[in-house]
């Protein structure tokens, strides 16, 4: 008995032609990062097969809020067994944002395929705050010292808080305010102020100030004027002194810082 293949291929419901040329294949879907970002670029990958000619595949995603379409990519490869489709993309969406990606492709003979609905979710990018930085650089010990912060940033737009922190001789004084008081600090103690932006899901990057040496508070009085009136009308200073032979009235005007 002779057995007719299409007769063969009918009777298990596959056509002559997927007998012939079975649909492409796909295999190994890969992302590069496994905590992407707001703003990185990320490389997608997957491994498209055929056993005659791949024609081209089609990338989409949903990086712009829905699932778009790349163009076409015209494959013009012959005979080959296999082709890693990898894609670079840059991320618009923020933390928590979930992306879709999958790849459509066929061959020369009209099979088509598509790969499944692969997906990630995007990662918070911690705040970053640029400086810290203490508010008298020639600072006493009657003074309060204020903790200054440079530009604040969070590139999801997360909402930052701004973490306070002191040191005195570089070790941490447990002092979590803005401000030091000056009840806290003493004539030669060194200090510097801390700041951490936190925002609401991790901690930035620490900036710490430059250093500050607490000065004492005491200082001499300035003498900035003096003048002297003798008894009969005469002024004599200590630019123009005058000799007279009478009583003097001495004047003297200074500044104290105290």
């Amino acid at each position: 008995t002779t057995l007719n293949l299409t007769t063969c291929l009918n009777h298990i419901n596959i056509s002559q032609a997927e007998y012939l040329h079975p649909i492409p294949t796909w295999a190994s879907n890969n992302t590069n990062n496994t905590v992407p970002k707001v703003n990185e670029v990320i490389q997608m990958n997957v491994t498209i097969s055929d056993n005659s000619n791949l024609s081209g595949y089609v990338f989409q995603w949903n990086d712009t809020g829905s699932l778009v379409n790349d163009s076409f990519r015209n494959l013009s490869i012959t005979s080959t067994s296999s082709y890693v489709v990898s894609v670079n993309k840059t991320l618009t969406k923020t933390r928590g944002n979930h992306i879709y990606w999958r790849v459509y492709f066929n061959d020369t003979f009209n099979n088509s395929n598509q790969t499944n609905l692969f997906q990630f979710i995007v990662a918070n990018t911690l705040p970053s705050v640029s400086s810290a930085t203490i508010n008298d650089t020639n600072a006493t010990d009657i003074e309060d010292l204020q903790c200054n912060n440079g530009s604040v940033s969070d590139a999801d737009s997360d909402t930052v808080t701004l973490l306070y922190g002191w040191l005195n001789n570089s070790a941490d004084a447990n002092i979590n305010s803005q401000t030091l008081g000056n009840g806290n600090t003493s004539i030669n103690q060194i200090w510097q102020c801390e700041i951490t932006p936190y925002d609401g899901f991790g901690n930035g990057t620490t900036r710490t100030s430059a250093s500050v040496t607490i000065n004492s508070s005491n200082f001499a009085p300035t003498i900035n004027w003096t003048n002297a009136t003798s008894s009969n009308g005469i002024n004599s200073t200590s630019a123009n002194p005058t000799r007279n032979n009478s009583f003097v009235i001495f004047n003297v005007q200074y500044d104290d810082a105290e």
